[in-house]
């Protein structure tokens, strides 16, 4: 079945284009349904209220508004402490996206907080946020994460969870290292402490990141979105050489493809056999044995090379006999 194919996921991917938005805020039951699945999908923000004016609309505004600030102070609060620890940091997804591509930054939501250090960084960060209450996880999941994936997370006392990257990602038999996304980095405006990847660089980190989870989410897709739509002339095919020169090549073309088939979305060239294909599998079936058979080839077709694949399946098979609880 492909992704995004019922009535309130089709309402929802309309309103992140922009479009039925009367249509959709005049139904209450509609409205109803579609507000959940975008609470689902982090694009709550999209949805207009059948009557901005009432109390529910006006309460719901200010509940996501409030909700980036408080995410916004977070992420500068852990800035400020690793750079008085003189540790350089990028910041990944959520917030900064946010913060430079959405019209009003608290349309895209965000459950948790994704930064991005250096390997041999990574123990300094990790003491510098527990100095501002993070409880950094311990025990065998930890190693397991730590040995194995990319990052180490925490928890803060009020309950958000920070995940402290030192690989930007590893899948599909290659990966993004934190230099990859250190090069070229800029500052965040609001947040001076903060660094955000180069444009191209993001764009490509953002698609694989969404590829990885078979793009289960809309809001990930948005952020593609307009990231393109605010794009220089260039950042295409900048991003495109990078995708190609750290091996993620096929993940990249696959969100461009969906973001053509979904969103309408006018970018050169044409999804080949592969990516057809892999598109056709990439909504994960509720049955255990046919997702993971299905996982499988999903991540082998979007691996870059034979030499990607001999990596993905290596460790896939290592990862499911040594740990079979994750």
């Amino acid at each position: 079945m492909p992704i995004f194919a019922t009535d309130t996921e089709r309402d929802l991917l309309d309103l992140v284009r922009g479009r039925g938005v009367s249509a959709i805020a005049v139904d209450a039951p509609r409205l109803r349904r579609v507000t959940q699945l975008a609470r689902e999908h982090g694009v709550e923000g999209f949805v207009p209220s059948a009557a901005p004016e009432t109390a529910p609309g006006a309460a719901r505004e200010l509940a996501l508004r409030m909700q980036h600030d408080t995410r916004l102070r977070e992420v500068g609060a852990i800035g400020a402490e690793l750079a008085h620890a003189r540790v350089d940091c990028v910041l990944l997804k959520g917030v900064g996206v946010a913060e430079r591509f959405y019209e009003r930054p608290w349309m895209r939501g965000s459950s948790d907080i994704d930064l991005l250090v250096m390997p041999d960084k990574l123990d300094v960060a990790l003491d510098a946020i527990a100095r501002l209450g993070y409880e950094v996880e311990q025990g065998a999941r930890a190693r397991f994460f730590r040995e194995r994936h990319f990052h180490v997370m925490a928890t803060s006392p009020v309950g958000t969870l920070a995940e402290i990257h030192f690989i930007a990602y590893r899948g599909f038999g290659s990966e993004i290292t934190a230099a990859d996304l250190f090069a070229g980095r800029v500052p965040l405006a609001r947040l001076p402490t903060l660094f955000v990847p180069a444009p191209a660089r993001e764009l490509v980190y953002l698609a694989v990141h969404a590829a990885a989870h078979r793009f289960a989410r809309i809001g990930w897709l948005a952020d593609l979105l307009l990231i393109l739509r605010h794009a220089e002339p260039t950042l295409l095919a900048e991003a495109r050489a990078f995708a190609a020169s750290v091996r993620f090549a096929g993940a990249f073309e696959l969100a461009l493809s969906l973001l053509r088939s979904r969103f309408g979305l006018t970018i050169p060239g044409e999804a080949d056999a592969r990516i057809f294909l892999a598109e056709s599998i990439a909504d994960e079936p509720q049955g255990p044995i046919l997702r993971s058979a299905t996982r499988f080839l999903y991540a082998a077709l979007l691996c870059d090379g034979v030499r990607e694949q001999g990596r993905y399946a290596a460790r896939a098979i290592f990862d499911k006999f040594m740990f079979p609880s994750e």
